[in-house]
């Protein structure tokens, strides 16, 4: 999107500002001799003109039931709470708002449910680190007290996004608006994750997530960053102060106890110490004489079984020899289970590892620790330049681990399919042909869904864990020898009936313990279309379902897909959410890439409507990652003041990717 198209605009709307407050000649081409008010501006003030919003506001122009038309309904993906909106969020509620607008002129009864997103990891990151600047030690803080710094910070600076839209020239019915973690939120995500939980749709496993060492949580696929390392590189990795060499694959020697040695390509030389055993695959020839042997971990000494198995192992990769570490890879993993290997976690949640000598480091500083112990043993045969991909977490920097851990998850197979097959009949009208295809192969994989976070800020999971009074338990520490069971409620007091009603508990023994986790984000943001029409409080209002649902197509699956599948299984009537889905193009940086905050590639769209000085693009980042050079040379004279009517006819009318 080239700004300078706003700039221009800006001007026209300059030429059109000056034919209406001159009222000497008609409109027409500006002359030297036009006569214009002795107090006239030497530039355009768009503010000028566009006060009228307020007086607009005022007279609640904007709220639902003025029209007499059909009703017509849609709803503002709602911006993190956290900070400022970039130039992404303005196309958005520009298109939105024009639609809406346009409804209003046809005489419809338009509502535009405008709201706010708790944007769980970001919020809480954001707080966490305003307190560490203040000095204060974040373990000697409770989760209460944590809990009360955020809801503090929310009250005071909550407001700002909201503003923003305000100037951006929204026409939502303010009255309307809501936060994710309002009551009425509240109540629609417990109720909706007890009724899911009743109907054997959300359960509790033990399986693989991306983690964060740096948040300590999982994190989702759109919360990770992709990087692409051709060659061997060294990387900054927060958290870690020295640097990090990727895209370099390490050639190890594993002994024989029979004589000779094994040599095994690997990525990760920091997880050998976790190796359950060495994988080849039966039709490989050249390792038949191993089959069934031991092998010795060279970091460890131990020894470890030599296993054959077809779905791990590819003869015409690497060497042909896998090294098999369940507790930190997925495949691993389940080759673990299918040869009943052990399992042994190797590093904490902070991303720290126990070495043999006792020491505990940073799994980074351990692999530099390993391979010198490998060379110095004789078991490293070198490295060599590997192209691979990294995972680093968007929000904190650090790269991500794939982690065991145990998550509440949500059964997606059946919501899938009827979410595919809405599509396909025609029921659900999705964009464009390359759109309904990115349904398809999204959902088309059937994944369950992780809905669980280690985060304090969010909605906490309404399920508690029976820790006493089981049916054939004396204490706890019997409980604790049994599979874990769970019960949900919308209180304590409701989840330990049905510890009693459903698991035969004592009702003078039983005692509960509730998860710490939160939920999701997508969680409450997909029930948004049921939460705000009343559910499950309230009746649901006229305004269900919604008239089109238009976003972004970046969220496709992330919203749109869970909204629709989780309203329509809940809704009393099993009604959609929405039937049609209008997608628009992404507004990306000179490079190509996405706008994102934690890129810190953005632009203020505040600083083209109010207009930025130099020093301002510069000092507030309001110049994206543009350097100062670059800035002088792309836009000399800063940013004068187009207007938000400038920059809304710009995106509207900008050709976007």
């Amino acid at each position: 999107m080239r700004l300078r198209h706003a700039l221009c605009i800006g001007q026209q709307c300059r030429h059109a500002w000056i034919r209406s407050l001159s009222t000497s000649q008609p409109a027409g081409a500006l002359s030297k001799d036009r006569v214009f008010p002795s107090d006239f501006p030497p530039r355009f003030e768009p503010q000028s003109c566009e006060k009228l919003y307020e007086r607009w506001e005022a007279a609640g122009l904007f709220q639902s039931g003025r029209g007499g038309g059909s009703k017509y309904n849609m709803l503002l993906p709602p911006p993190n709470v956290t900070g400022r909106l970039h130039i992404g969020h303005a196309l958005t509620v520009s298109i939105q708002d024009a639609l809406c607008r346009w409804r209003r002129l046809t005489g419809d009864n338009v509502q535009f449910i405008p709201g706010t997103d708790h944007a769980g990891i970001a919020t809480q990151s954001k707080v966490e680190r305003l307190l560490k600047d203040q000095g204060v030690d974040l373990t000697t803080l409770s989760r209460e007290e944590k809990l009360d710094h955020v809801h503090k910070w929310k009250e005071e600076h909550g407001d700002v996004i909201v503003d923003q839209l305000r100037q951006l020239g929204v026409s939502s019915d303010w009255s309307q608006q809501f936060f994710t973690m309002d009551k009425q939120c509240v109540e629609a995500v417990n109720e909706a994750f007890i009724e899911l939980f009743k109907r054997g749709l959300i359960y509790r496993d033990v399986r693989f997530a991306s983690w964060c060492c740096r948040l300590k949580t999982v994190i989702s696929n759109i919360e990770i960053d992709e990087e692409h390392y051709d060659k061997p590189t060294e990387i900054s990795v927060a958290g870690y102060e020295g640097k990090v060499k990727v895209g370099v694959m390490h050639h190890v020697a594993y002994p024989l106890e029979s004589g000779g040695e094994l040599i095994v390509a690997t990525t990760r030389p920091e997880t050998i110490p976790a190796d359950a055993a060495l994988a080849v695959h039966p039709d490989d020839l050249r390792y038949r004489h191993v089959h069934g042997l031991n092998a010795f971990n060279p970091v460890t000494n131990k020894p470890i079984p030599i296993i054959c198995d077809t779905e791990l192992v590819d003869m015409d990769k690497g060497t042909g020899v896998v090294k098999v570490t369940p507790c930190h890879d997925a495949r691993d993993y389940e080759c673990g289970l299918r040869h009943g290997l052990p399992l042994d976690m190797l590093f904490d949640e902070d991303g720290y590892m126990r070495l043999t000598d006792g020491s505990v480091v940073h799994r980074f500083h351990a692999r530099d620790l390993i391979l010198e112990s490998l060379q110095s043993n004789g078991f490293y045969r070198g490295g060599v330049g590997h192209p691979m991909i990294v995972q680093r977490c968007s929000r904190s920097g650090d790269l991500v681990e794939p982690i065991l851990y145990p998550q509440w998850f949500m059964r997606m197979g059946d919501f899938c399919k009827n979410a595919v097959e809405a599509v396909e009949s025609g029921s659900l009208q999705i964009g464009s042909e390359l759109h309904q295809r990115v349904w398809k192969e999204w959902l088309g994989k059937e994944q369950d869904w992780c809905i669980s976070r280690q985060l304090y800020w969010g909605h906490r999971i309404p399920a508690w864990k029976v820790v006493e009074g089981l049916p054939g338990t004396s204490d706890a520490s019997d409980v604790s020898e049994m599979e874990d069971v769970w019960v949900v409620g919308r209180t304590e007091a409701e989840a330990k009936q049905q510890a009693v009603s459903e698991h035969g508990c004592d009702p003078n023994q039983v005692r509960l313990e509730q998860d710490n986790d939160v939920l999701d984000t997508w969680f409450s943001s997909g029930l948004l279309p049921l939460s705000q029409a009343g559910w499950p409080s309230k009746e649901l209002s006229d305004f269900y379902p919604l008239s089109v649902m238009e976003t972004g197509h970046d969220i496709l699956f992330f919203w749109v897909a869970r909204m629709y599948m989780m309203c329509t299984a809940l809704h009393p009537n099993n009604q959609p959410p929405f039937t049609k889905v209008l997608l628009h193009p992404l507004v990306k940086d000179a490079s190509g890439a996405k706008m994102s905050k934690s890129k810190g590639n953005v632009v203020d769209p505040l600083d083209l409507i109010n207009g930025a000085s130099y020093e301002k693009l510069l000092n507030e980042g309001g110049g994206a990652t543009l350097s100062s050079q670059k800035i002088k040379e792309t836009y000399p004279d800063a940013f004068p003041p187009c207007g938000a009517d400038a920059l809304r006819l710009c995106l509207a009318r900008e050709s976007v990717s």
